[in-house]
C-alpha cells in the first residue's frame, strides 16, 4: 500500500492499487491530470474500483488468492461482467469459494 499524503500521491496510490498498474499514474498522464484537476479522493477511488479495469483487478486477485492460480480469459471475461452487470463482490466469493476447482485443492 502506498502512503498518499498530497492529491498527486493519492492519485498516483489509486492507480496503482485499484487498478493494478505497478508504474502508477505514470502509465496513464493524460488520465492522471484529468484526475488531478477534478480531484475528490472519494469520486476516484469510486471511478477507479468500479471501472472494468478495476473489476478485472478485483477478480484476477481472486483467482489468485482463492483459486491459487491466474484467471484464464474466458473466466476472467465472465466474473468482471457479472460484477460490471450487477453482481456484488460476495456473489462472485461465493461462487469461487463452493466451486469444484476451490474444493479440489483440499
Amino acid at each position: 500500500t502506498t502512503n498518499a499524503g498530497s492529491p498527486s500521491e493519492a492519485i498516483n496510490a489509486l492507480y496503482s492499487e485499484v487498478l493494478g498498474r505497478p508504474d502508477g499514474d505514470a502509465s496513464d498522464p493524460n488520465g492522471a491530470a484529468y484526475w488531478l484537476a477534478h480531484f475528490n479522493v472519494n469520486t476516484i477511488a469510486a471511478q477507479f474500483l468500479f471501472s472494468p479495469e478495476g473489476r478485472n483487478f478485483l477478480v484476477s486477485g481472486y483467482y489468485q488468492s482463492i483459486l491459487q492460480r491466474a484467471a484464464d480469459p474466458v473466466g476472467l471475461a465472465c466474473w468482471t461482467l457479472r460484477l460490471l452487470t450487477g453482481a456484488s463482490d460476495e456473489n462472485i466469493l461465493l461462487d469461487l469459494l463452493t466451486s469444484t476447482e476451490f474444493l479440489s485443492l483440499f
